[in-house]
């Protein structure tokens, strides 16, 4: 019986990231291919009273993510993710990285994790662009997936699908 290959291998990390990509394509999402070999994928949802809805992911790799990287991909999530009037978009960046420094880790709690209008209470609230940005660390040295607040927390924060989505790829790797 062949050994799983471990977590830290770059050959797990592309492995990782192939598999998130077939998942999401089973799941009804549209993959593009960047430049700089990270991945986007969209995904329409039922409008739901005035608002539209859209989830949204950005996924990289990296070897150490530093502070300076989690800036950059960051700066490069800002740079792809759509935009629109009276949309919820539902915003996920993917990191796969073979290790971590504590102060990207804050950047990610400070800057990669947010959410905004999330209850429309008033008609310009519901008119305007509302989101939830969520960061999912997927860390091969420790073999986990690390989110920078309590997971049952985070899980309000992503639409189920997202949730399933990630779900499955963890069976898988």
């Amino acid at each position: 019986m062949p050994v799983k290959e471990s977590w830290g291998s770059k050959k797990l990390w592309n492995e990782i990231i192939h598999n998130l990509k077939n998942i999401l394509i089973e799941h009804g999402f549209t993959i593009r291919e960047l430049e700089n070999q990270d991945v986007t994928a969209v995904k329409k949802l039922k409008r739901i009273g005035l608002k539209r809805r859209l989830i949204f992911f950005y996924i990289t790799k990296t070897d150490l993510l530093t502070l300076k990287e989690a800036k950059r991909i960051n700066k490069l999530f800002n740079k792809y993710k759509p935009g629109g009037v009276s949309m919820f978009f539902y915003y996920n960046i993917v990191i796969v990285a073979k290790d971590f420094e504590r102060e990207a880790l804050q950047f990610i709690r400070e800057k990669m994790t947010e959410a905004w209008n999330i209850e429309g209470a008033f008609t310009w609230n519901v008119l305007a662009s509302s989101y939830t940005k969520v960061t999912h660390l997927f860390d091969t040295s420790r073999q986990t997936v690390l989110y920078p607040y309590d997971y049952e927390y985070m899980k309000m924060l992503m639409h189920p699908e997202v949730v399933v989505i990630i779900n499955e790829l963890l069976e898988k790797i």
